[in-house]
């Protein structure tokens, strides 16, 4: 796979906006600049500053832009800093390693992993939100959990239970996508 070093620092920049933050991209791009071939996806890990654990991570391919499949978890409140990331494991680079880490953490029951084409995230469960869900049509596949007044797009695929209720409350990841407000990884 073929690095594209313009699509991943507009990969990265494009998700780090929607939060506010800027990625120390030139770090990871000089960690890359001094690895062989083996890196196939990059991608920013979010976490509290304080005490350093992660809050979720987004990852893609490094050859294309990857803009238009970016999903967000919706953070209130919680203060976060940027971390480049990447799937390969280095010898000796300081600080730039922060990927090895962070891939054995994800595996973690803390964590779910959110996907949307290529582009995924991994998110902590402390981010999860309650909800009722208020209206599912079962021949379509799709339905709608209400959230505080506010409805959230579900499709049936993105539900880890069997049966899916009318009035049933239920937790979830409230996701910004391209086409609005949605619920992922319900249980």
């Amino acid at each position: 796979m073929r690095m594209n070093k313009e699509a991943i620092m507009a990969n990265m920049g494009t998700f780090s906006h929607a939060y506010g933050l800027k990625p120390k991209s030139g770090l990871l791009l000089n960690a890359l600049k001094q690895i062989d071939n083996s890196v196939t996806r990059a991608g920013l890990m979010l976490r509290n500053p304080v005490n350093k654990k992660a809050l979720l991570s987004c990852q893609f391919p490094i050859d294309a832009y990857y803009t238009d499949q970016m999903i967000w978890v919706i953070i209130d409140n919680v203060e976060v800093e940027a971390v480049p990331i990447f799937a390969a494991d280095i010898q000796d680079q300081g600080d730039s390693n922060q990927w090895k880490k962070y891939h054995h953490t994800k595996r973690n029951r803390e964590y779910d992993i959110i996907h949307n084409g290529a582009f995924s995230l991994t998110v902590h469960h402390m981010l999860r939100k309650k909800g009722r869900i208020d209206l599912f049509y079962p021949h379509k596949g799709f339905g709608f959990i209400k959230k505080k007044h506010r409805d959230l797009f579900f499709k049936q695929n993105w539900c880890k239970m069997r049966t899916i209720k009318r009035y049933q409350d239920v937790s979830f990841f409230p996701v910004i996508s391209k086409k609005g407000l949605e619920a992922r990884n319900i249980s």
